[in-house]
């Protein structure tokens, strides 16, 4: 077996810290699988880089074969594409920034000195651009350059010396009081948090019962009902979700046209005539009876 193939059998982190021993331990020092707690939440982050120039906090993505990637930065997910096989992954610039912000408030220091990195071995290709701060890299054995790149072409210094040292120390201590059931119960966690969405997904794929369609709820959410809005656009109707935001829900219902629709009214407001169409004046905005 060469170096190449073995090398692709090592897993996304691995291969991230095998390419961190290129880095000078004065100038840049590495902690992994850093976990932080709140009393509401919890976060795992794969590598944490200390320097001078800034935190940089590093999410690994392995993505075996040359993907194609339809995602921005601002997605929620993305669609990939590996040999044929299509594939939805959360965005990891997003996930990345939960760390960085969770980070930022553990360590106490401005959210603009943190750095997010996201490299991407198997190599990638991305439709629509790469997103900033997002590295692909092939699963060549000696590829990897442009990852350090990133972390070593930061040469602006924002931290002291005395201040990278107090922060090596604190996560150095959140390292020691980790423990592995800690780091179990927060696998656990992710698990239960996955496991509720496709619940909620399954429920949004089963039919509504008669009672439930009697009782106007909700087709997707199943808990709350639909209420009407003004729509502006004539000839429709527009219905909600009572659980906006928790529910996005929207339906639009076309308003059986009659006769009566080619008729013409006058705003007792402006005076101006008005097709019976119109629950509304649009001259002056005066609703009808």
């Amino acid at each position: 077996m060469n170096d190449e193939a073995s090398f692709k059998g090592i897993t996304g982190e691995d291969k991230t810290k095998l390419f961190h021993l290129t880095l000078n331990p004065k100038h840049h020092r590495k902690h992994d699988n850093v976990l932080i707690k709140t009393d509401l939440d919890s976060t795992q982050i794969d590598h944490v880089i200390v320097s001078r120039y800034g935190i940089f906090v590093v999410e690994t993505k392995n993505w075996s074969g040359d993907s194609v990637i339809y995602g921005s930065s601002k997605d929620k997910t993305w669609t990939v594409f590996i040999k044929k096989s299509k594939h939805y992954y959360p965005n990891p610039i997003r996930q990345n920034y939960k760390h960085r912000v969770m980070l930022s408030n553990f360590l106490e220091i401005p959210l603009d000195k943190t750095i997010s990195i996201i490299p991407i071995w198997g190599g990638c290709n991305f439709k629509n651009g790469t997103p900033e701060g997002v590295i692909c890299e092939s699963n060549t054995l000696f590829n990897g350059i442009s990852y350090i790149k990133e972390i070593v072409n930061n040469t602006d210094i924002v931290f002291s010396d005395d201040q990278v040292f107090k922060i090596n120390e604190t996560l150095m201590k959140l390292q020691k009081a980790t423990k592995f059931a800690d780091h179990y119960h927060h696998a656990q966690h992710i698990k239960h948090k996955q496991g509720e969405k496709s619940v909620k997904t399954e429920m949004s794929k089963q039919p509504r019962t008669s009672q439930q369609r009697a009782s106007n709820i909700c087709p997707r959410c199943k808990i709350g009902k639909l209420v009407e809005h003004k729509a502006t656009k004539p000839g429709v109707k527009f219905f909600g979700c009572n659980k906006y935001p928790t529910c996005r829900y929207t339906k639009f219902k076309k308003i059986a046209r009659s006769s009566k629709l080619n008729t013409i009214r006058k705003c007792e407001d402006c005076g101006n005539d008005v097709k019976d169409e119109f629950s509304f004046c649009p001259f002056c905005g005066a609703e009808f009876e």
